[in-house]
């Protein structure tokens, strides 16, 4: 059983317990296809980390995409030029130097697809725990990255 991987060790690490959950949970949900809606065309889980740092962090250079999404510079050209030919992002090269890049209506719509996908997934799995309990893990987990985003940059 999937539960059983946390349960196994049983020796007092709850950090350890809580990433053998989040990996186990990744891994089950890649397992079957991220994606069960057969319009969303498959992205890597790369290119997703990209669209939704962008998304959330606005126009951006490519080295500040590359900090914030941990990619290597190369890597991350490889995903934006797929990105841009897929229509989810655009760069604009400013003053001669520089370049931005931007994410487009076209990736707003499929980010909103992806939630509602990940949400019609996992909603049977999640109707027996209480709302409560599901806004504090939410919670939690967003405290435990915000402490490893910080713990990164320093």
């Amino acid at each position: 059983m999937l539960g059983d991987v946390i349960d196994y060790w049983d020796d007092g690490r709850p950090g350890a317990d809580l990433a053998d959950a989040v990996l186990t949970m990744a891994r089950e949900l890649e397992a079957d296809g991220l994606f069960r809606d057969p319009d969303i065309e498959p992205l890597t889980t790369g290119e997703i980390r990209v669209l939704r740092w962008v998304h959330l962090h606005g126009a951006s250079a490519p080295s500040a995409i590359a900090a914030g999404t941990r990619m290597q510079r190369s890597n991350l050209s490889t995903t934006l030029r797929r990105l841009e030919a897929l229509g989810f992002v655009r760069r604009e090269h400013v003053d001669g130097t520089r370049v931005l890049v931007h994410h487009t209506a076209r990736a707003d719509d499929r980010l909103d697809r992806v939630r509602a996908d990940l949400e019609d997934r996992l909603s049977s799995v999640l109707a027996g725990i209480p709302a409560a309990d599901l806004a504090t893990t939410t919670r939690v987990l967003r405290d435990v990255l915000a402490a490893m985003e910080r713990d990164t940059a320093a």
